[in-house]
Parts: structure tokens; sequence; C-alpha cells
């Protein structure tokens, strides 16, 4: 090249590693490989150190993105090594980071843990701490900490307010919305899933937070906001086509519902009814089985299931509202109907652990039969 003819061999060298970079974001990841090696291997002969560490760290990311785990790993260990033993400390904290990840989603928390502790000190005096915050709080949150993770999580959301990256105040806010969420302390998972809203643009993740944020409002018997935010949150999942949020909203109506009176217990079995048509529609076999196992499960366990004879009073309430729903498929309404039945089979076995699962097993098979004449 023309910076290795005119003697800059470390020009050179960030020349090959960015073509590197580009060949691997257009799928030529042998090529790219290729060229990291040769920038790794010359740079430790020109003792270019920096270069020679960026080349390990590259090779690294390469494995991670081939699903190369434990190569990945292997190297991001081998490019921090490297990196301390010839002081390229502008590179040490991303390799970290990095590493961090990788041991985190190989399931090797506690490593990982140890890991970005030992460098809290200096990621603390970073501008972008709140990457490295969030990033513990996780870690925390997985290893079933959620102290520490609290902890974490205002710090992120600190340092990301400080540095006004939106990204990161939403990601923090969320994480402590969650934790919250988790301590039962709803008003303050309320205002921290609103926080997380006001800086979150994607449909998705803005359909998840609706969907915590209306748990929480939920809890706090605030009917009103919660069924603004469910309709609001429905709305979105459905113009986006996200069908398995739509699913999962009305399970969320069925599992705060369920535990009432009558009245609640109708609602409840209505949001599952919804759930139950949204995966016929998208044929969803999994997402059904999963539907189903729920309620029958719910209302199958002692002190949750109803007596008989209100089953039979929920049962015609129901029909009747599906009736009015769905006047043309009779079919849909029969099989929501039919599992209600099964329900109601099982009754007489709750309590009875080893009954009720044998019993369970037979009416399953019976109604299967039924369902294939």
């Amino acid at each position: 090249s023309l910076a290795r003819s005119l003697g800059n061999v470390e020009s050179a060298l960030c020349s090959m590693h960015s073509k590197g970079l580009v060949l691997e974001h257009m799928g030529d990841e042998t090529t790219a490989s290729q060229l990291f090696q040769a920038c790794r291997n010359e740079a430790k002969r020109e003792g270019i150190w920096n270069e020679y560490v960026r080349a390990w760290e590259a090779m690294a990311n390469l494995a991670w993105c081939q699903r190369k785990r434990q190569t990945a790993i292997t190297r991001y260990r081998r490019a921090l090594a490297d990196a301390k033993k010839y002081h390229c400390d502008g590179t040490v904290l991303r390799i970290v980071g990095n590493l961090a990840n990788a041991l985190y989603w190989v399931g090797q928390l506690k490593r990982a843990q140890k890991l970005l502790v030992s460098y809290e000190d200096q990621f603390s005096q970073s501008i972008r701490s709140y990457i490295y915050h969030a990033q513990l709080a996780d870690v925390y949150e997985a290893c079933d900490e959620p102290d520490k993770a609290l902890e974490q999580w205002h710090k992120g959301q600190e340092s990301a307010t400080s540095a006004e990256n939106a990204e990161y105040m939403t990601y923090c806010a969320a994480g402590l919305g969650t934790n919250q969420q988790a301590r039962e302390n709803h008003v303050e998972s309320e205002k921290e899933f609103k926080k997380a809203l006001e800086n979150e643009g994607e449909p998705e993740d803005r359909v998840i937070l609706l969907s915590q944020l209306l748990v929480a409002l939920l809890e706090q018997g605030d009917d009103k906001q919660a069924g603004d935010v469910f309709n609001e949150a429905a709305e979105l999942a459905r113009a986006e086509d996200l069908y398995e949020h739509i699913v999962d909203l009305h399970m969320r109506i069925f599992d705060y519902q369920w535990p009432g009176g009558r009245e609640e217990k109708l609602q409840a079995l209505k949001a599952w009814s919804v759930a139950v048509l949204e995966s016929f529609k998208y044929e969803d076999g999994g997402a059904m089985g999963s539907i189903l196992g729920h309620a029958i499960g719910t209302l199958t366990t002692e002190g949750l299931a109803p007596i008989a004879s209100l089953l039979t009073k929920l049962r015609h309430d129901l029909k009747e509202w599906l009736v009015d729903l769905l006047p043309t498929n009779r079919w849909a309404t029969d099989f929501v109907l039919g599992h209600l039945d099964i329900v109601e089979e099982l009754l007489p076995y709750i309590g009875k652990p080893r009954q009720l699962s044998r019993r369970a097993k037979e009416v399953f098979i019976e109604y299967d039969k039924r369902l294939a004449e």
C-alpha cells in the first residue's frame, strides 16, 4: 500500500483492519479473518501493539458473530491480557465490556460479574459509564441480586441523564421499573415505566413497556388509566402486526382479573378467549398450547379453582358473548367452551395432585378424539 511504501506501517495496518471490517460487514468473513490475522502478525513483528490488540479483538468479534462462542471468549481474554501487558489503555474497557457480555450470554454469570466489578473504578470515570452500570445491573439481575442491581440501575440512569443519552435513559428506567415491579413497589415501577416511555420510539419496545405499565396500574387499582394503557398498547400492537404481544396483553388481564369476583372472572375468561382467537388467526400452535395450558392450570389450582355452579354460570355468560362476537364461527366458540368443559371434568380432583394429573391425561385424550370427529 501507499502508506507502507512511505514507511508508515501503522497507517497501513489501520487501513488493512478497516478493509477487514468492511468485508465482514459485507458477508465475506473468510477474507476478513485472513486480513485480521495478517494485521495481528505484522503488528506483532513491528511492535505496533495498539493494532496488535485491535486485531485480536476483531478476531474475537468475528468469532462471536460466527457463533463460535468459546473461541470468541478465548480471543477476548487474549486481547485483554495483551492490552494490559502492552499498556494499550484506550482499548481495555471496551474489551472488558465485550468479554463480560460474552460470559453473560454463555451463562458464566459470576465470572462476568467478577470481571466487571474489578474495573468499576475505571468505568465510573468514563463519560459513558451508563453503559457499564446498565451491563452490571443486568448481570446482577441474572444472578438474583436485586439490591445490587437496583444500585447500578440508579447509577446508570444518573449517568445517562447527565450525558443526555436517551437510549440509556430509557434502558435504565425500564430496568428500574422491572426491578421495582418484582418488589411489588408498583408506584415506583409506574413512575419508571412512564419515564422509559418518554424516549422509546421503537414500536415493539413501546408495547412491552406499556404492557409492564399496565400491570403496575392494575395492581394499584387504577382501572381507568389501565384501560387507556391497554387500548394504546393493543392498538399499537395491531398496527405493527405484533400479535404475540396482543396475546400477552390479554393474558395479563386474565391473570389479574381471575382471582376477583364473578364479574371479574367473566372478564378474565373474555380476555383469555381473545388470546385464543388471536392464536387461531395466526395459526400459532405453540402459543395456543401455552395459552390453553395456562388457563386450565389456573382454573384447576387449589385456591383459584371455581366451584362447579359458578363455572356453569360463567360458561353460559361467556357463550352468549362469544356467539355475539362470532355469529358465523360456531367451531371457534365450541373450541373455547370445550376447554371450560375440561376444567369442569377436573374440578372433583382439585387438591389431589396424582388423581388430577391422571384424569387430565384421560380428559385431553377424550377431547382430542371429539375434536377430530
